[in-house]
């Protein structure tokens, strides 16, 4: 069973310009056994009284077995780290979503009703896409408590915030900008395995390729096993070997 302790946390952050509060005993703070291989983050809101709450950190520390997070980001934007282990902070969610041993939950300083200060705003979007280029993820990585909750209606938060506009926010600050899907990147010429950049990019949107490993724009063999069942499953794109030829990039731009 595989158990990642994410001790990276304060460097990658900083090194993203985020001011960073290390909490004493973060690094070894996690909920024990099982396991703990984080391909997402979940964004919260802590439900703490409108403004200023520094309490709030210490609060979950103490109740951490229950209601634990990886990181509280206040008003100000500092991120505080409060684990580099699993953390309770998803309790039930639909199938397929992430939870307590697949995702980062980081923490707000804030509730309904409440605007979002712009410092906040522009930290939060900024740690959270240093995380995801870290671990090699897309936007689509980002997840809110009240989209993955089950059932839903179960959770609001983060309120005032769209999954959809925050996770575009996000991939603005990640390494390849992947064009909306009406716009068609011209053809830099066959390419296959090793190769990167934004026609990667492009490819693996369209084939819903999963960037876990390797990365968003990177050719890697995910990737190649894509393209070949896409090829396979059109007898006009054969032989299927992967290499996305001037055929096959007009029939992967053309998908729906």
């Amino acid at each position: 069973m595989t158990y990642e302790w994410a001790t990276w946390l304060a460097a990658t952050l900083r090194s993203a310009g985020v001011t960073v509060v290390e909490r004493p005993g973060w690094r070894k703070r996690g909920l024990p056994g099982g396991t703990f291989t984080p391909r997402a983050v979940v964004w919260h809101h802590d439900a703490s009284p409108p403004g200023d709450n520094p309490g709030v950190p210490g609060w979950i520390e103490a109740n951490f077995a229950g209601h634990g997070a990886t990181a509280w980001v206040d008003r100000a934007g500092r991120w505080h780290l409060i684990a580099a282990g699993r953390a309770a902070h998803t309790g039930a969610v639909r199938s397929g979503m992430p939870n307590n041993s697949t995702s980062f939950g980081i923490e707000t300083d804030h509730t309904v009703g409440e605007a979002w200060p712009t410092a906040q705003l522009a930290s939060l979007r900024k740690g959270t896409a240093a995380i995801l280029r870290r671990q090699k993820l897309s936007e689509s990585a980002l997840h809110f408590h009240k989209t993955i909750c089950d059932p839903i209606g179960r959770k609001v938060d983060p309120a005032g915030l769209e999954l959809l506009e925050e996770r575009r926010r996000v991939h603005a600050l990640l390494p390849y900008r992947i064009p909306k899907q009406a716009v068609v990147p011209k053809f830099p010429g066959s390419f296959g395995p090793g190769s990167k950049g934004p026609h990667v990019a492009f490819v693996q949107k369209k084939l819903g390729v999963d960037t876990s490993e390797g990365g968003l724009g990177t050719f890697g063999p995910r990737t190649r096993a894509a393209v070949v069942a896409f090829q396979r499953k059109r007898p006009w794109l054969w032989p299927a070997d992967g290499v996305v030829g001037p055929k096959t990039y007009r029939a992967i731009a053309a998908k729906r």
